[in-house]
């Protein structure tokens, strides 16, 4: 059907084309034709006037030829006539001539000629009057004769071209414009004809079109009505009758009368309908109406349309078209879709609140599994009982690798059962970047990458979570530094404009080993790498970038990828610069409710550790390890109880979890750092996941991977303890927590008395308060790096002598840390060594401040 109208429309416009066309040639030729036969009446004047021309000059001719022969005066009658018509008509020929196109030269010619015809008939003239024989001596001189055939040779030349340019005219009619004339004529007449046909057909079509109509109308499923610009129905089929529960015809009623339900509800969108440039004009949400009927309640969705109506006159007038839709069914479906919804979302919340459960109740029970696994080690090393060491041993070794297959799904299954705050602050982007470029330094290095920075904003200032968009970052660049090698990775963060929101977006570009799209665009799925070959060759659990996706979602921002494989990756981080969402009630635990194991009466110089952790199992072995070594324990259950503790009695040191409810452990050890309270104050942080990096980045002393074995709470602690037992005092600089508590335990072992500070400027404001015998020092730390911290110490005569350590997960060979050979007594990397041979060493550059590089 649609390619029959479409054909007959082609019909009917090369039908009009032709007529158009055929009646403009037809009205072409026929005004050609009338243009030359006003061309051959103009020449045939032309004709006229040389014939009048030239009969006049005869007539002189004659009359003056008579007068010579016979004298009489009467023969001169004839001439004087001609003579004072001459003139009249030479104008008249010139004339002629000139309307012709023909050229002034037959006129000017013929005009001359007669001027000597009247100066040689006036001398004959007189000279007959003197003497007959006077006269025919001049007749004989033939002049008379030479000057007539001069005239009648031109007059018979202008003759000629008149009658050829006659010729060309008729030629030109008879075999161009007479034709053509027929021509259109005969097409003009079938054009006309055709017309007639498809205008008869097209009429029966249009019967036939508007019965159609009218059965698809009635037929309808829905409810069709047109109504004019008053309201009033001109047409309308049952079906619209029946919804709108029509008790009248409805012909020429308004929309009111016939269905109270409707037209109230509709007169407003009608009159928006009727002025509205669309074609369509959608009436949204406020066309869906519920209509109370016999005890039952049905929805109605009412679209409107613009149109133009023809009055009974034959008018033009503007209508509008109205179609109802019955969504009572729908309407129940989706309601049922919606309680489906809201139930999936209820069990996929219940689900990872589950498993963030169980995960934290697994965890549990492996952290005290491996606990005691230490503890039992301990004691069966001390009794030699070296084949059991072996089978605890592998007991250790499968608990850690089934504590690591929990520890993947804990984080993201606590952001989607909604445990996880977002905890809004002011920050410098200077100060940020600068922190991921000092944290993220050996993760770059580490395959001999680059890290570019670049920022193209003029707005320094953010209103975010400043640890989620550290911990976002420090994904996207360790997840590039990861698949690059000997490449370059890029971070820049430029301004833009979302929507009218005002984002900052964070692009981080490497020159890796880039994805398909087929790897693409499974990438955020949890557990998921590019494919099986890379989780094989470069190892993880795949949970990372969805972790970071779904960071990303809690701070109201986007993350977007482009890759191509062998060429690199682009991550692109969108979030509002100014993060508005209301912050959730961080959840409280009464301070009052939870527990403090006071160690034996041999605690070491009354030291206290404040251990926070919301596991009560976790607490418990944390407080027998540092109970056995000598310490105060203190405990606390959350971060919101940690912090008023450390306000009210100052602990010594702080042993922090990092998955807690409320407020997690990340927020409660930046608030330790930005207050000048205990911005020195050593914090261990202690978590199951692999978060070092992060840690250090926002300050953390040291960092302990759950569980926390003896020998590295020790090692980091007993530093502490020694310094304290002993007149020998070392500083420990480090914001690795459980690194700090490890050197700790182990340096109080050796009597020292430790300290422990957790950031450059803890460390510069805990040497005003006593000055160090040693001082170990970490390179990447927040608020004031190592160096920095090295430089500030050198710069002050009292602490020249003073040795310094620098402990360190960088590379030592690199030249950023070897750089410090000169003003520190040992460079260490962290790990290279046991604890028990740092010691030592320490001990030997405490008493002769000997500088190497381990």
């Amino acid at each position: 059907m649609i390619v029959k109208a479409a054909g007959s429309q082609l019909v009917r416009n090369a039908l009009a084309a032709l007529l158009a066309l055929s009646f403009f040639a037809l009205a072409g030729s026929m005004y050609a034709i009338v243009n030359t036969q006003s061309k051959i009446a103009t020449l045939a004047s032309v004709d006229n006037a040389r014939e009048r021309f030239t009969s006049l000059l005869k007539d002189m001719e004659t009359s003056y030829r008579g007068y010579v022969i016979t004298g009489g005066e009467d023969f001169l009658d004839p001439y004087f006539q001609s003579k004072q018509d001459i003139g009249n008509a030479a104008l008249e020929l010139e004339a002629a001539t000139e309307a012709a196109h023909l050229g002034e030269q037959y006129a000017s010619q013929l005009t001359s000629e007669s001027v000597a015809v009247v100066e040689y008939s006036q001398k004959l003239i007189a000279a007959r009057k003197r003497s007959f024989d006077e006269a025919q001596r001049i007749v004989q001189q033939r002049v008379g004769k030479e000057i007539m055939d001069a005239a009648r040779e031109n007059s018979d030349v202008l003759r000629g071209r008149v009658a050829s340019e006659v010729s060309k005219l008729n030629s030109r009619v008879s075999t161009i414009f007479t034709p053509v004339a027929a021509t259109s004529s005969l097409v003009l007449l079938l054009s006309l004809a055709l017309f007639a046909v498809l205008f008869t057909k097209s009429r029966h079509i249009s019967v036939r079109s508007r019965q159609l109509l009218s059965e698809v109308m009635e037929r309808a499923p829905v409810g069709v009505a047109l109504l004019d610009s008053e309201h009033r129905v001109a047409l309308m089929n049952a079906t619209f009758a029946r919804m709108a529960g029509a008790k009248k015809s409805g012909a020429g009623l308004k929309l009111s009368d016939i269905a109270p339900a409707l037209g109230g509800s509709l007169d407003q969108k009608l009159n928006q309908a009727l002025t509205s440039d669309h074609q369509v004009t959608d009436l949204n949400a406020d066309s869906i109406f519920d209509v109370e009927r016999d005890g039952l309640t049905q929805t109605f969705k009412a679209d409107a349309f613009p149109l133009r109506m023809t009055d009974n006159e034959g008018r033009d007038m503007p209508g509008v078209g109205i179609v109802l839709t019955d969504m009572t069914q729908q309407r129940q479906w989706e309601n049922e879709l919606q309680d489906a919804k809201d139930e999936a979302e209820a069990a996929n919340r219940a689900k990872s609140a589950f498993i963030a459960n169980m995960s934290h109740e697994l965890r549990t029970p492996l952290t005290a599994v491996l606990g005691y696994c230490e503890l039992i080690e301990e004691d069966l090393r001390d009794i030699g009982q070296d084949a059991i060491l072996a089978d605890l041993n592998k007991i250790n070794i499968n608990a850690r690798h089934l504590l690591g297959l929990i520890n993947d799904v804990l984080d993201l299954s606590k952001i989607e059962a909604q445990k996880m705050d977002v905890h809004a602050a002011d920050i410098d982007l200077d100060k940020l970047l600068s922190d991921l470029q000092a944290a993220t330094g050996s993760l770059v290095s580490k395959k001999e990458n680059r890290l570019k920075v670049t920022v193209n904003t003029p707005d320094q200032r953010l209103h975010t979570d400043d640890l989620k968009i550290k911990q976002i970052l420090l994904n996207l660049i360790g997840n590039a530094s990861k698949f690059t090698e000997r490449g370059e990775i890029a971070l820049s963060v430029t301004s833009v404009d979302i929507a009218g929101i005002p984002c900052s977006q964070f692009e981080v570009s490497d020159t890796g080993i880039g994805m398909s799209a087929e790897q693409v665009s499974g990438l955020f799925q949890r557990f998921s790498q590019a494919d099986q070959t890379t989780t094989r060759k470069y190892g993880g659990t795949g949970l990372g970038l969805a972790l970071t996706r779904a960071l990303a979602t809690m701070l109201g921002g986007t993350i977007d990828v482009k890759s191509e494989v062998g060429v690199g990756s682009t991550f692109t981080l969108t979030i509002p610069t100014h993060y508005t969402a209301p912050q959730q009630a961080i959840e409280t635990i009464d301070v009052a409710s939870t527990d403090t194991v006071t160690a034996s009466p041999s605690a070491k110089r009354g030291l206290s550790v404040l251990v926070v952790d919301d596991e009560a199992s976790a607490r418990e072995l944390l407080s027998r390890h540092l109970t056995r070594e000598g310490f105060d324990v203190q405990t606390a259950v959350n971060g919101t109880e940690a912090l008023a503790k450390i306000m009210a009695r100052r602990p010594f040191a702080v042993l922090l979890d990092v998955l807690m409810p409320g407020l997690d452990g990340w927020h409660v050890l930046k608030a330790i750092r930005s207050n000048p309270e205990t911005a020195d104050l050593p914090v261990i942080m202690q978590t199951v996941l692999d978060d070092d990096t992060f840690a250090y980045a926002i300050g953390a002393t040291s960092f302990l991977k759950k569980p926390v074995k003896r020998s590295d709470l020790i090692n980091v602690l007993d530093p502490f303890a020694r310094s304290a037992a002993t007149h020998d005092s070392v500083l420990v600089v480090d914001d690795d927590r459980d690194a700090c508590d490890r050197l700790k335990v182990m340096l109080e072992r050796d009597k020292w008395n430790v300290r422990l500070a957790y950031n450059g400027i803890e460390g510069l404001a805990a040497m005003k308060v006593q000055r160090p015998d040693l001082v170990l020092v970490d390179i990447m730390m927040p608020e004031m790096d190592g160096h920095s911290f090295i430089r500030e110490v050198r710069n002050q005569t009292a602490y020249d002598t003073v040795p310094i350590v620098v402990l360190t997960a960088a590379d030592v060979r690199s030249k950023n840390i070897r750089r410090l050979e000169n003003e520190t007594s040992a460079i260490v990397q962290k790990g290279s060594l046991p604890l028990t041979g740092l010691i030592a060493d320490l001990r030997r550059i405490a008493d002769i401040g000997t500088p190497e590089t381990k």
